[in-house]
């Protein structure tokens, strides 16, 4: 999926998900934004893996994961 049509997707979702004030709602609220994060942080992987210290920076990558996972 390219960045633009996940914009467009998210320019759908999110007022949806607010509009409702169900739970399922907070829920899938929480769920779309540990994709956002997720979305950002492989994109922000892909271009420090392209470098040349591939291993430390995927690792550290992978890292950060398992750290935001906690928060979200």
């Amino acid at each position: 999926m390219s960045l633009k049509s996940s914009n467009n997707l998210l320019a759908i979702i999110i007022p949806a998900l607010r509009s409702s004030n169900n739970l399922l709602s907070i829920v899938s609220h929480e769920f779309l934004l540990n994709v956002i994060f997720l979305h950002k942080l492989s994109l922000l992987s892909f271009l420090f893996t392209s470098t040349n210290s591939e291993s430390s920076l995927t690792i550290w990558t992978i890292e950060s994961i398992r750290t935001w996972r906690i928060f979200l």
